[in-house]
């Protein structure tokens, strides 16, 4: 581990001038920038606005952390304070998630790098004034409220920043292509596509890393990854459901459905795989890999699919099946 001199000062100034209502709103805004926060808003697009939107939305973010997650690896730089001991001093932990690790890594700022890359991809998907607006506020909110919170340095952020933005810039110059290349593909190279890369990359990083830590997060995004993707194509073979919805109580009844749904796997499968496996082993690694594959599947498959049945949508195949 190697420290990078990386400006402390502006943190400490910082810490010594928050104030309440402020911090309040910087750890909502990181707490947006979590994964958790993310699986809301890729719901509700995927769900009430366009899945098509919130699938590729969520494709590019899940690429963005895993590169995230790579290049923490790489350059191991440790977050602000903790070589110095002074978390408990700078840091505003009462306002952190829950899981905030004082051992986790700090360049680039996956927040960041998150955020820019998500939300510059749902920009370039709309250009209207209004998505610039909301985009740019959510990214420099999300991004800032790390080093205003004590996690990063302030060129955490700016690098993340930078390397999100071209993050979304490559998926837009290759998502044209993807389709094609797809549709060449017989059913059962699909579903290899779909499903063993994930299975490949959770087996790899637990050997890499020696089951540890640091390839958890591997695992939990390409679960996500797998199980989303495959719940998609899925989902528009067999129902290929409508996001319209005339009455706005429809909308809210889908929200809360789905997200309680989701979260069950969320919170339930983690409380279940807590008792049958420690997480850091292999058959923790292959919980976790299901566990999050599910997640990502009841996203784009399991809850679309309750609300045709519940006749929360319309159905584009056969008709309309919810009639």
């Amino acid at each position: 581990m190697v420290h990078i001199p990386f400006n402390e000062d502006i943190l400490i100034w910082v810490a010594e001038h928050r104030f309440y209502l402020l911090t309040f709103i910087m750890s909502f805004f990181t707490h947006i920038g979590s994964i958790e926060g993310y699986i809301l808003l890729i719901c509700g697009i995927h769900w009430l606005y366009n899945k098509n939107v919130g699938v590729r939305a969520g494709v590019a973010l899940l690429i963005s952390a895993i590169l995230n997650h790579t290049l923490k690896i790489i350059i191991k730089n440790p977050r602000p304070f903790i070589e110095s001991g002074e978390t408990d001093k700078y840091w505003a932990k009462p306002f952190l998630e829950a899981d905030e690790s004082e051992l986790g890594y700090s360049t680039p700022s996956g927040h960041a790098m998150g955020s820019s890359t998500f939300f510059s991809y749902i920009y370039l998907k709309n250009k209207s004034r209004k998505s610039l607006i909301i985009s740019f506020i959510f990214i420099f909110m999300i991004g800032i409220s790390r080093p205003y919170l004590g996690v990063h340095y302030l060129e955490d952020v700016l690098l993340g920043w930078m390397i999100g933005i071209l993050v979304t810039l490559l998926v837009f110059k290759v998502e044209p292509v993807i389709p094609t290349i797809w549709n060449k593909q017989s059913e059962s190279v699909k579903y290899i596509i779909l499903l063993v890369p994930a299975l490949l990359t959770t087996i790899i990083s637990g050997v890499v890393t020696n089951y540890s830590e640091d390839g958890t997060a591997y695992v939990t995004l390409s679960g996500i990854l797998s199980g989303a993707l495959f719940g998609y194509v899925y989902e528009l073979k067999a129902n290929d459901f409508d996001e319209d919805y005339d009455e706005v109580y429809i909308g809210i009844l889908r929200y809360i459905l789905g997200i309680v749904l989701v979260f069950s796997f969320q919170i339930g499968l983690d409380e279940i795989f807590a008792i049958i496996s420690d997480d850091y082993s292999l058959l923790g690694y292959i919980l976790r890999l299901i566990r999050y594959f599910l997640i990502g599947f009841s996203i784009t498959y399991l809850a679309p699919f309750l609300f045709v049945k519940l006749n929360l949508a319309k159905t584009r195949i056969e008709g309309n099946k919810s009639e």
